[in-house]
Order: structure tokens, then sequence, then C-alpha cells
């Protein structure tokens, strides 16, 4: 069986490989295309973030992808196709409660401040996170659920 048999046959399989990746890399190529526009226009910014948001789309970005999918992911995935409830509504409404529950858990992840949460930062967190997360759901949607018997 060769690479392309194997995809073909494995829907599930695809969709949990190739979708984590779409959100840390196209975020990269988000970051990337703002810094061009910025150098473009001569618009200053700071050029430590050249480095390490690039590096952090690629080093946090895709292992936090991964553990995410499987840990949260999966069970709710092999959950819903058991039952024969895996549609397009049933992969991105979770998608986007999670990545909304990212948003507002961040500050505690990263702070520790537990009293509050921080409607801006949260929004802010959402503005940079979740139309790359929502962006991986229909991602996985269209290679594992879409036309599947």
């Amino acid at each position: 069986m060769n690479c392309k048999e194997w995809f073909k046959e494995h829907k599930l399989e695809r969709g949990f490989l190739l979708a984590p990746l779409v959100a840390p890399i196209s975020f990269l190529i988000f970051i990337c295309a703002l810094f061009l526009v910025c150098h473009i226009f001569d618009i200053k910014f700071n050029p430590a973030s050249t480095i390490v948001l690039p590096f952090a789309a690629i080093a946090f970005g895709i292992p936090a992808s991964y553990i995410c999918a499987f840990v949260f992911g999966l069970p709710y995935v092999l959950f819903m196709r058991n039952r024969g409830l895996l549609n397009f509504k049933t992969v991105i409404i979770p998608t986007i409660v999670f990545s909304i529950l990212l948003a507002l858990l961040s500050r505690y992840f990263i702070t520790g401040v537990t009293n509050e949460i921080w409607l801006g930062w949260s929004l802010y967190v959402f503005a940079g996170t979740g139309p790359w997360i929502i962006l991986s759901g229909v991602c996985f949607y269209l290679l594992s659920v879409r036309n599947s018997s």
C-alpha cells in the first residue's frame, strides 16, 4: 500500500495528522506577511519579534496543536463518530468553544491570576489565535468528515 492509498482509506487519521499543522503554519505565514508589510511601508516594530514570533509558532504552536487535538479532539470525535453524529456543526461548534475558552483561560495560564477574567486580554488572544484554530477545525472537517460514509 502506498502513501496515497493509505491517506484515501484512513480519513480520520488524515485529519488528525494534517489539521493540527494548519493553525501554527497559517499563523507563521500571517506573521511573516505582516513583517513584510511593515518593512515595505517602513512601519517601526520590535526587531526581536521577527525572531520570537515565528519561532514560537513553530516551537510552541505545533506541539500544542497536536496535544490539544489528541487530548481534547480525538475522544470527542470518536464519541461522535460512534454515534453517527459527526458533521460540520459537531466539529465547528466545539472548535469555536475551545478557541474562546483558550482565550479566556490564557491569562490564568500565563500569569496565574485567578480572581478575574480580563476581557481585553482574552479578546487580544482570541484575535491572535481564534481564526487559526477555527481554520484547523474546518480543515479537519474537510479532510476527515466530509463525504465520509
